[in-house]
């Protein structure tokens, strides 16, 4: 009987090991298309990693897939390191990462990137499992720094269900504390993309939601989006110890930015903004947080 344990075990190992193997090439290799590349860029000492695969993806959020290379070190082709994608296009032949650089690997790709350079890379993934937020009337999403990254897809995603009528949800609020002003050039493509389709009519008859519209956001301490005539589903308030300057050229405490975005000195008061969150909801509540910075997490 261990004979036959042993026989059956090493089976499936070569199973498994054959078809990951198999699967890798398939993701990386195509006739008919170029192999996978990388386009690395420097965002104020952040990467920005836009991947382009030789076949789609399938991407989900909440999903991560490995990275390896043959630069920027020799025994780099030996590794695989595993980052959050960030965001995905609709025909998904292409997603980005966002990488806070520390040692090793993230950080000799910081040294050593060059923006005309497009080098090969193998991609294996994608791997995880996310939340299924649908059912939800409000999202608040709460994120420190890069963790904003494990979010991008999530608001990428309920704004193009809310658009086609897939989704309930009709207020996703994202609160995130940055660690200096620049961080938010990270993130600045993926959420003008997303606030531009969200300002976009919404047909509400393919998915009946049984919730008002108006979720009452404009009640709350920072405001929000629910004072406009056409109101959408995102607000975000970030958070930051850097200074805030009005249009006279002040210091103020806090100020909006745009008609959805509100910038604010300090951390966040979480239980201020759940409470507002829980006079103001429209539906089912969900609450996320990815990477929060420790003065967060303790509340």
């Amino acid at each position: 009987m261990p004979r036959i344990q042993a026989i059956l075990a090493c089976c499936v190992w070569i199973a498994t090991y054959t078809h990951r193997n198999l699967l890798f090439l398939y993701r990386n290799f195509s006739w008919n298309r170029a192999r996978t590349r990388v386009l690395v860029e420097n965002i104020h000492d952040n990467l920005k990693v836009n991947v382009s695969l030789p076949r789609p993806w399938r991407i989900r959020p909440g999903q991560y897939a490995y990275l390896t290379m043959r630069s920027p070190g020799f025994f780099s082709i030996f590794q695989r390191h595993p980052f959050m994608i960030a965001a995905s296009d609709s025909k998904q032949y292409n997603f980005e990462m966002r990488i806070q650089p520390a040692a090793g690997f993230t950080r000799r790709l910081l040294e050593g990137f060059s923006r005309e350079a497009r080098p090969h890379a193998f991609i294996e993934g994608p791997y995880g499992y996310g939340f299924n937020l649908q059912e939800y009337g409000t999202v608040v999403l709460f994120a420190s720094g890069i963790g904003i990254a494990g979010h991008l897809l999530y608001i990428q995603e309920l704004v193009q269900d809310c658009r086609r009528s897939t989704t309930k949800t009709r207020d996703l609020l994202l609160i995130w504390s940055v660690e200096n002003e620049f961080q938010r050039d990270l993130v600045s493509q993926v959420m003008d993309d997303a606030l531009r389709e969200d300002d976009l009519p919404i047909n509400l008859s393919t998915y009946d939601t049984s919730e008002p519209r108006a979720s009452g956001k404009a009640s709350r301490h920072i405001g929000g989006s629910s004072n406009l005539d056409r109101p959408g589903i995102i607000d975000v308030y970030m958070y930051g110890s850097y200074t805030f300057l009005n249009e006279q050229g002040n210091v103020v405490p806090q100020r909006r930015v745009g008609r959805r975005i509100a910038e604010i000195r300090g951390v966040p008061n979480i239980p201020e903004i759940i409470n507002d969150v829980l006079n103001s909801r429209t539906g089912k509540i969900a609450i996320c947080g990815k990477c929060l910075a420790p003065s967060i997490a303790a509340q």
